[in-house]
């Protein structure tokens, strides 16, 4: 609905403005505000040792707990692209550019989002081969949309089909790393095996999944909702298989395949590397507030497109 009323609605490039204005003072005061609560945490007596034998666990659970760090990290790289991808978007100094993009790079080293810094990784890693395939004056860009999404589609199907022979965790094993996003990976691949095609229903596939899991700390606590760390597993899960995978091609073609020969840019293909990682390895939209950051952004990004094209 966000993201209908985003595109729907604005029309010109003075909203577009106004709307990226807003996102951009909210992300700076979100930054400010976790500083803040960095420096107020360190004056906790009962805090400080667990700070001084393990800082990262101390930053990654104590000043991130209000507010997840993929979705403050999402909101980071999301302000960062237009900066440098649309500067007439919003006017900035050299130098304002030059402090916001340190400000918000520190916030994403402070939240210790690896799927962030692996997205900052694949970006670069695409203007690297864009700039050396225009040099041979090849455009790359009409077919790696299609790279890309094949790709991605084929790493689900892996995921699912492909045993991935992982040991089982003890029980206090916390929810967070790649080895234990593994494991939950292998449970729900287990289940969307079961039923491919129609999906076991939202309610249904996360209280199967909570059964089936060894994660007993969160089986005997009603309140936690287990869920997968992979949005493309999540919707597989709920919905199916083809859901799945058509959401990995709606993030690289956001508004039609047959329109893409004219309206497709950088900036579709930069918002769908952050999204389509952050997906990877968070259930994005499990939260309302992750359905409101990628219904704004998204929205902003393709209307963004649409009004000032290539």
């Amino acid at each position: 609905m966000t993201l209908m009323a985003v595109v729907l609605n604005t029309s010109n490039k003075q909203e577009i403005r106004i709307q990226y204005l807003a996102l951009l003072s909210g992300v700076i005061v979100s930054v400010f505000m976790h500083f803040g609560w960095a420096l107020m945490l360190l004056d906790a007596v009962e805090l400080k040792s667990r700070l001084f034998s393990n800082p990262r666990y101390y930053l990654e659970s104590a000043i991130f707990s209000r507010v997840h760090h993929s979705y403050l990290s999402v909101l980071y790289l999301v302000v960062l692209i237009p900066i440098y991808c649309k500067k007439d978007l919003i006017i900035l100094r050299k130098k304002d550019v030059i402090i916001f993009s340190l400000l918000f790079v520190t916030g994403l080293l402070f939240a210790f989002s690896r799927a962030a810094i692996m997205s900052l990784a694949l970006i670069l890693v695409y203007y690297f081969f864009k700039w050396v395939f225009h040099l041979r004056k090849i455009d790359i860009n009409p077919i790696l949309k299609y790279i890309a999404a094949s790709v991605i589609t084929i790493s689900l199907l892996a995921i699912v089909f492909v045993d991935l022979k992982v040991d089982s965790f003890s029980a206090s094993t916390p929810i967070k790393g790649l080895s234990t996003r593994v494991e939950l990976w292998e449970n729900a691949s287990d289940l969307i095996k079961q039923k491919p095609i129609t999906g076991w229903g939202p309610g249904s596939f996360k209280d199967t999944l909570k059964k089936t899991s060894s994660f007993t700390m969160h089986n005997n606590n009603t309140w936690n909702v287990l869920n997968t760390h992979n949005q493309f597993l999540e919707t597989s899960g709920m919905f199916g298989l083809v859901a799945g995978i058509g959401l990995i091609w709606l993030l690289l073609f956001p508004t039609g395949f047959s329109r893409q020969h004219t309206i497709y840019s950088d900036y579709i293909i930069i918002a769908a590397i952050i999204f389509i990682t952050a997906f990877f390895f968070e259930s994005f939209l499990n939260r309302n507030l992750g359905i409101l950051i990628f219904g704004l952004c998204y929205g902003l990004f393709i209307k963004t497109k649409a009004i000032y094209g290539s």
